[in-house]
């Protein structure tokens, strides 16, 4: 079968061709598969290039170096080396097929068979291959799929699953990203019947697929059914109450704000902070669970780092609450708020949160000592109160002014 390449920038790429075009000389056969080809097909910006080779790891290494391309054995046990040509990443993997599975791992054997290779994968859009002039190579009707944004596993779901369990994750987060959440019958029937193999995963590959999910377009379908179906409770160490995850999800998509920053918002933690239950001790749970890094966690935690309400939303208290907290946490509190019910000028408020420039406190410890204070621990007593003066001014006293406030205090 072949298709129409003529748009397919990626493909037209004079350093990607040169590459491939090695990868295909000594008697070799190299195909570009996976992902490149499935998210050209869907129209989707094509990010990571992976390529198939019938060459062993070994083979490829050396015909790449012997063009001057730098390569590094990134899974040499899984058949994959990564190829550097210009500073940028290709991944070539030799056809492989699975001698051993354990549910996490596999231990695989080398092929020529491209039917075998195909038939080790997880599902039928991911099972593609591509060639230079667009000839596609479909084992498993991987186009019609792709065609009908279905995603289906690869022959018999049971065995697909069994041999990873984290294609469990990968099921609902391809249908959450390309089939807008609906889920074929036969694989959801059976990621339930097998969810508690789920149990078996590392936290880092159960992280990496969730934080993909909950930052989808289908983010509340797809959610809504695996917390109905119990796949969430294999993932979270407590189900929370997820209406407000929802809620949010839903009001950003409305305003159409996509996954970056956006006036002071930042959309991954606030969704992990919902899933976790918005309390610090499931965060806590999360982070340990999903094995999170330190940063993820502190930013989570930050998020919900203010208790006290604000006793009004004037510029005043805004100024301070972000002073205090920071424009992450203030913007996370007023939609918690909004979402909530509370009766506020969100747009406005969000605006204030943006634009405004934090100030920074004028006075150091170094100042007091030359105003003849002593060392010791003092100097961090005095300087947090006259901080404390100096936020209670809104921030309006100088230098000068903190200095003179000093004196006094002595």
């Amino acid at each position: 079968m072949k298709i129409d390449i003529s748009k397919l920038k990626w493909l037209k790429d004079k350093d990607l061709r040169h590459v491939f075009n090695l990868l295909n000389s000594s008697g070799g056969k190299a195909l570009f598969v996976g992902g490149c080809v499935r998210d050209s097909l869907l129209g989707f910006r094509v990010n990571d290039i992976d390529i198939a080779s019938s060459l062993s790891p070994e083979e490829n290494m050396k015909i790449l170096e012997n063009a001057g391309i730098k390569t590094i054995p990134t899974g040499l046990k899984h058949g994959t080396i990564t190829a550097f040509y210009k500073s940028v990443p290709y991944e070539i993997t030799t056809l492989r097929r699975d001698a051993k599975t354990d549910g996490r791992r596999a231990i695989i054997e080398y092929t020529n068979d491209w039917q075998e290779d195909a038939l080790r994968r997880d599902f039928t859009i991911n099972a593609l291959y591509l060639d230079a002039s667009g000839e596609l190579l479909d084992y498993f009707d991987g186009f019609k799929d792709v065609s009908q944004k279905k995603v289906r596993f690869i022959g018999k779901a049971e065995q697909r699953i069994e041999e990873d369990a984290l294609r469990i994750l990968r099921f609902f987060r391809f249908s959450s990203m390309i089939s807008g959440g609906t889920l074929d019958g036969e694989g959801l029937r059976v990621c339930i019947l097998k969810k508690h193999l789920i149990a078996s995963l590392s936290g880092e590959r159960i992280n990496q697929e969730m934080k993909k999910i909950i930052l989808s377009d289908a983010a509340i379908k797809v959610l809504q059914t695996m917390e109905k179906e119990g796949v969430l409770a294999e993932i979270l160490t407590d189900v929370p109450k997820l209406s407000l995850l929802y809620a949010f999800i839903k009001f950003e998509q409305e305003r159409g704000i996509k996954f970056e920053q956006e006036r002071g918002g930042v959309n991954l933690y606030s969704r992990l902070v919902y899933l976790a239950g918005s309390e610090r001790g499931g965060i806590i749970a999360l982070a340990k669970k999903w094995h999170l890094s330190a940063k993820e966690k502190k930013q989570m935690l930050l998020l919900i780092s203010i208790k006290n309400e604000l006793v009004s939303y004037k510029a005043v208290e805004l100024r301070r609450y972000i002073y205090l907290y920071s424009k992450e946490a203030l913007t996370h509190y007023v939609k918690r708020q909004f979402l909530k019910g509370q009766a506020i000028e969100l747009d406005e408020i969000l605006e204030f949160i943006c634009h405004y420039q934090v100030p920074v406190f004028p006075i150091k410890g170094a100042d007091l000592l030359k105003q003849g204070q002593r060392e010791g621990k003092e100097v961090g007593r005095i300087l947090s109160a006259l901080e404390s003066q100096w936020i209670e001014s809104d921030f309006s006293q100088d230098k000068a002014q903190i200095l003179k406030n000093y004196a006094g205090l002595t």
